[in-house]
């Protein structure tokens, strides 16, 4: 048997195996009622011819399609960032507003000479007295500071002078402090907090601030804020300070909104808060992620500073280092650059040097990603950037985003040399995730899913021990590839879990991952054939959605495979139309087509592809329907059309990417209609025209198959030769090699055929062409009737190779030749054994009818029946259902269900007109048999009389015996001369002669009319014609002669 490839060889298999089986059953084991057949047939008959078809190339033709989609392969090149987690500015920590003083008189530091005290004592006045003291507290002489300060109380007290009151507590109380008095020291500070006078709010509102910082210092910002929202601050004129501490607290407490408001609202007021308000606010914009209000917080804040004559380096400094990472988060990179530049110039050695080397190296790569800087240049940068930043973390950040730009640019072996170096470093940072994951994706790209797999599982089982809030994007996208590879893996039931976890979190800012994350469950939902739950989670993409093209072709396979092409047909097309030049546009073109092909509309299948190859005519997309329309046309063999598209292509398209396949489609469209010299023409002149091909080697074979149907197994085998040795490493070797060997099964010269395929075998002992091979070689030990050597061939065929698609096909011929060696019950446990192996496999059909007929053969009718039963009630529409019909009709009449025997013969006479006339009958016959043993002689009548009117003498002869059968029932007299015509007509067919004889015979017998019944006899034993019933008639003959002469005595007596 030569074929083409081992698809359609196993089609041959399938189709060719059943007609042989049928053949050999009904040949080698007939049932004495079976087809009326009273002898076996000679040895001959029984042979088994080994058939050569000639070579097809066999194309779909069945009138549906069902969805067949493309194996899950999930997508490379997934765009998202990861730039919210890179490099970032290392802001100063925002220090605590130093503390204020109440506004003084300037000093006269000549009252803190000796010589005045003795005056002050009797003479001074409270002016003097506090100003005394104060000139003693800036000499650092608390002691005598505190003693003026204390004079100053008593006076100001009892002149009620709330001013000089309030204003020596506040100065005694620094005194006390200086003094290391802290009890005195609070008790007097707690009675200024008690004044009410505004003479003394400024006194009371330094005291506040100073108790605020230390609760501030302690990290008790609830009593921080208690001292600074108290009252009296609306109306001191320090209530700018208050505002600042505020907050600074707010901004420990990480309510960074508010403390931006507030600096924000301190900006308005000219002086010191105005710039370090700025500053401040821009430092916690930028940790709150707004680098637009940041940006133009620190620009303000360098325009202000400029205007200033007194430099201010520290504000400065910050302002500019801020403004230049605002930019830089904001993706103006030059601009960052030159804020950067100009901070190295202004500040050379700074404390946030090493962090502006960073920030610029890290908009450079930012502009290599854009494509406007070179790679070369920045790596050397990093090189000798990595002494200067060796003690900055952000030289691991660095080199993370040197991997991503790398990544992108898709250069992902050097991106995998630079993000293992932080892999490997960097076990507890927060950016390890970060590296493990784009170490993954490095893999998962590269196409190396098992090493993906294994370390994004890894990442995975990280994440089960992090709980950081910024980590969940992360946590996703590990998730996601991770799910992703498994399913590159085909480890769908860990993809599925992984990405129903992803699914089930809310749909929050990543929900694009949570997208992707639905379709693909989806998709695997829909490769299990679970479409309700695929449908919903393709339902929820929305059309803003990136993955909603997928989800909508997902919906339309959906359609596809529950044959719902009203539905599939528009939703392919609108697919097509939305993205006429995207990944899904000639998937979605073709099966459009082919949908409205099973709605019985191939013209409007060819229309559409017709439409949009005039509508994008001049484009790929026009080029691509054109191909596709081939494509459609070829699979729905539809070959003059298919004929004329190709030949159209070739002329219109004559420098198309699909011209070498176009071309090949057009010399194979005369093989298929087996027109091999006009294809082998074409096939040759493709191969002068296209020498690089990637169809090169498969035209050579056709070549070899063209000679070879043509019956010029030389050349056949000269092409086939060259496949082997020119394309060794093509699939098309293998089945050259397969053809060369079956060219000498064509020329019936099995010796070099088994000597060739044994070759083949050896080479590629589990090639699926090779265990073809060996199921023909067992084919044909078994049409010589070699059955020991074909038995060894299935056997091992079994054995050795139980999942491939021959193993079930020589199991059933292993039961065959049991049967035919008469080993019964081996037969039947291999047919068993068909069944319990290969359940669902094509041969069941013929496995469930051959243990029925053997059991049938050995008179076992009990377990016939069920084997018969289980048959048609699986296999409705099989070529087998008649035969199996009366079978079981016999078996039910063994069994005396004379009832269900009669519904199956009415069945194959009802059901079938167009029989095969001689079962027909035998149903018709048996049938009328039952019936008259039922007594039920009408219904006999009007099924036999037909048959008795028929052409056949054989046929109407049995009809008609019956029908007189009836007649003898009845009592008819006239039974025994109608038996006497029918032999009289009936002359050549011994069979009926002999019975009709015997029974006319019969019947005169019992009427007492001896002499005529001997007569008969006579004839019948005398007769060289009846050789069959000589015998039967000399015994009648025998015992009618002893009952005559018993009545003659009986007489004689009388």
């Amino acid at each position: 048997m030569k074929i083409m490839d081992l698809e359609r060889y196993v089609s041959k298999i399938k189709s060719f195996v059943p007609l042989l089986v049928v053949f050999v059953c009904l040949s080698l084991f007939p049932p004495m009622e079976l087809l009326g057949f009273t002898q076996k047939k000679s040895q001959k008959e029984l042979e088994l011819k080994l058939k050569i078809p000639p070579v097809i190339i066999n194309w779909k033709s069945s009138m549906k399609i069902i969805g067949a989609r493309k194996e899950l392969v999930p997508p490379k090149h997934i765009k998202f960032s990861f730039d919210d987690f890179f490099v970032n500015s290392e802001f100063p920590d925002i220090q605590l507003p130093s503390r204020f003083f109440p506004v003084e008189s300037n000093l006269d530091l000549e009252l803190a000479y000796a010589g005045y005290a003795w005056y002050l004592d009797l003479f001074g006045d409270v002016t003097e007295l506090f100003e005394t003291g104060r000139a003693y507290l800036h000499k650092r002489s608390p002691v005598e500071a505190f003693y003026y300060f204390e004079k100053t109380k008593e006076k100001a007290k009892k002149s009620q002078n709330f001013l000089y009151f309030s204003a020596s507590l506040f100065w005694g109380v620094e005194a006390l402090m200086q003094m290391n008095e802290y009890k005195k020291a609070n008790i007097w500070r707690n009675e200024l907090l008690e004044m009410k006078s505004n003479a003394s709010l400024p006194y009371v509102s330094s005291a506040s601030f100073y108790l605020a910082l230390q609760a501030c210092k302690n990290m008790n910002y609830s009593l921080c804020l208690n001292l600074i929202e108290r009252k009296h601050w609306k109306e001191s004129r320090y209530s700018k300070h208050a505002v600042f501490l505020k907050s600074w607290v707010l901004y420990k407490q990480k309510k960074i909104t508010l403390a931006r408001k507030n600096w924000i609202s301190l900006t308005r007021y000219k002086g010191k808060f105005q710039i370090e308000s700025l500053v401040n606010a821009g430092i916690v914009s930028v940790q709150a992620g707004d680098f637009k209000e940041s940006f133009r917080l620190f620009r303000q804040g360098m325009e202000l500073l400029s205007k200033q004559k007194k430099q201010s380096p520290v504000y400065e400094s910050i302002a500019l280092y801020g403004k230049g990472w605002s930019e830089l988060k904001l993706g103006r990179y030059n601009d960052a650059l030159l804020s950067f530049a100009l901070f190295k110039e202004k500040y050379p050695i700074h404390k946030l040097g090493f962090s502006v080397q960073v920030g610029s190296i890290a908009a450079k790569l930012r502009l290599f990603r854009k494509g406007t800087l070179q790679i070369n240049k920045i790596v050397e940068e990093i090189d000798s950037s990595r002494k200067f930043l060796s003690s900055s973390l952000e030289m691991e950040n660095i080199l993370l985003e040197l991997a991503w730009a790398l990544f992108e640019r898709k250069e992902f072996s050097k991106a995998l040399h630079y993000v293992t170096q932080v892999s490997n470093q960097s076990p507890l940072r927060k950016i390890y995730p970060i590296a493990l994951i784009l170490e993954g994706l490095c893999f998962y790209e590269m196409k190396k899913y098992s090493k993906s797999f294994a370390i994004l599982k890894r990442t995975n089982d990280l994440f089960q021990y992090r709980s950081f809030q910024s980590e969940i994007k992360l946590k996703n996208i590990s998730n996601l590839f991770f799910s992703l590879a498994a399913i590159h893996i085909k480890d769908y039931k860990l993809a599925e879990e992984t990405l129903r976890l992803l699914v089930e979190q809310e749909k929050n800012k990543y929900g694009y991952i949570h997208d992707m994350a639905s379709v693909w469950l989806a998709e695997v939902l829909l490769d299990k054939r679970k479409f309700k739950s695929a449908e919903d989670l393709f339902f929820s993409i929305l059309p803003s959605s990136s993955s909603y093209l997928q989800a909508q072709m997902g919906l339309s396979w959906i359609y596809f495979s529950r044959k719902d092409c009203r539905k599939a047909a528009p939703l392919f097309e609108k697919i097509f139309y939305s993205s006429p030049y995207g990944k899904y546009a000639s998937e979605s073109l073709f099966r459009a087509a082919e949908s409205r092909f099973n709605l019985g509309e191939l013209q409007k299948a060819i229309n559409i592809f017709d439409r949009v190859e005039k509508r994008f005519e001049g484009t790929l997309v026009s080029e691509r329907a054109h191909y596709q329309k081939i494509k459609l046309l070829i699979q729905r063999n539809k070959l003059d059309a298919a004929e004329s598209a190709l030949s159209a292509f070739l002329t219109k398209y004559s420098k198309s990417i699909f011209l070498d396949e176009v071309m090949f489609r057009y010399a194979l469209m005369p093989f298929y209609r087996l027109n091999f010299s006009i294809s082998l023409k074409r096939l040759e002149y493709f191969i002068r025209k296209n020498p690089k091909s990637k169809f090169l080697s498969e035209a050579y074979l056709r070549v070899g198959d063209a000679y070879y149907n043509l019956g010029n197994f030389k050349k056949a085998e000269s092409a086939y030769s060259f496949v082997v040795n020119k394309f060794s490493s093509h699939p098309e070797a293998r089945e050259a090699a397969y053809s060369y060997a079956m060219t000498n099964a064509r020329r019936k010269n099995f010796s070099e055929f088994l000597k060739q395929a044994r070759q083949v075998i050896i080479r590629n002992p589990k090639d699926l062409l090779s265990i073809a091979l060996s199921f023909q070689i067992a084919e044909t030990y078994f049409s010589e009737r070699k059955l020991e050597n074909a038995f060894e061939e299935y056997l091992q065929i079994f054995a050795e190779h139980p999942n491939s698609p021959f193993a079930a096909q020589a199991l059933f011929r292993i039961s065959m030749i049991h049967r035919m060696n008469g080993k019964i019950d081996a037969s039947l446990s291999s047919y068993e054994r068909v069944l319990q192996k290969y359940p669902k496999h094509t041969m069941r059909p013929d496995v469930l009818f051959g243990l029925g007929e053997t059991l049938f053969n050995i008179g076992r009718y009990a377990e016939s029946e069920k084997w018969f039963y289980s048959f048609l009630s699986e296999f409705v529409n099989h070529e087998y259902v008649s035969l199996s019909r009366y079978y079981l009709g016999i078996c039910y009449k063994k069994l005396r269900q004379r009832q269900k025997s009669i519904e199956q013969f009415s069945k194959i006479i009802k059901d079938n007109p167009k029989l095969n006339i001689e079962l027909r009958v035998n149903s018709i016959l048996e049938l009328g048999t039952i019936l008259i043993e039922e007594k039920r002689f009408v219904e006999a009548k009007k099924v036999l009389l037909p048959a008795s009117k028929l052409r056949d003498s054989s046929i109407s002869a049995r009809a008609k015996f019956l029908l007189i059968r009836i007649l003898e029932e009845e009592d008819n007299k006239k039974a025994g001369i109608r038996y006497l015509n029918l032999a009289y007509n009936s002359f050549g067919d011994e069979g009926i002669v002999c019975k009709s004889l015997l029974r006319s015979a019969e019947i005169y017998l019992l009427r007492n009319e001896f002499s005529t019944a001997q007569k008969i006899i006579d004839k019948i034993e005398r007769s060289a014609n009846l050789r069959k019933c000589n015998k039967i008639a000399a015994k009648k003959l025998n015992l009618l002669s002893k009952k005559i002469k018993h009545i003659e005595k009986k007489d004689v007596k009388n």
